[in-house]
């Protein structure tokens, strides 16, 4: 392998790593090296190893910190939907209760008035009452996974540390 082949597999295999470019001006600055000192381009290749084995050491050495900061900004991140998603909670637990008082209150009028015109006034506030009630538990059924989910992250987050 020569090495611009060598340095293109290494730059496909960084992808967008923040210093990409130091670590290829650093490979090729070894590779020059080699050759001023005698040795071959495909000799200091294979002394380096492959691609593979290259990214697999950077990845115990060199990405920790700045997968520290990722797993913060995700750590952030979360929080912050567990956040949301208790007070969504509550919101939708609120919405569910006056669904439902609405719609016995509308239950106990049907019966007091007679006109037409106020049966399907009543009826229509018993209808919405429902819908309310419906969305809102579906709300609150997602809210309630969500925060499962997020426990369920914290809880490998906290095994892996």
């Amino acid at each position: 392998m020569t090495k611009k082949q060598f340095l293109n597999e290494l730059k496909l295999a960084l992808g967008n790593d923040v210093e990409q470019q130091d670590i290829l001006k650093y490979y090729e600055e070894l590779i020059d090296e080699a050759v001023l000192d005698g040795e071959s381009e495909e000799e200091m290749i294979k002394r380096l190893g492959s691609v593979k084995e290259i990214i697999q050491t950077m990845g115990k050495t060199y990405p920790a910190n700045l997968s520290k900061k990722r797993e913060s900004v995700t750590l952030f991140k979360q929080v912050l939907l567990m956040i949301v998603s208790v007070i969504a909670l509550f919101f939708f637990i609120s919405l569910i209760s006056s669904g439902g008082i609405s719609f016995f209150t509308t239950l106990l009028r049907v019966g007091q008035y007679e006109s037409l015109y106020l049966d399907l006034y009543f009826l229509s506030e018993a209808l919405i009452a429902v819908g309310v009630i419906f969305i809102s538990s579906a709300c609150i059924y997602f809210t309630l996974r969500r925060i499962k989910q997020l426990m369920t992250y914290f809880e490998e987050r906290r095994s892996r540390l």
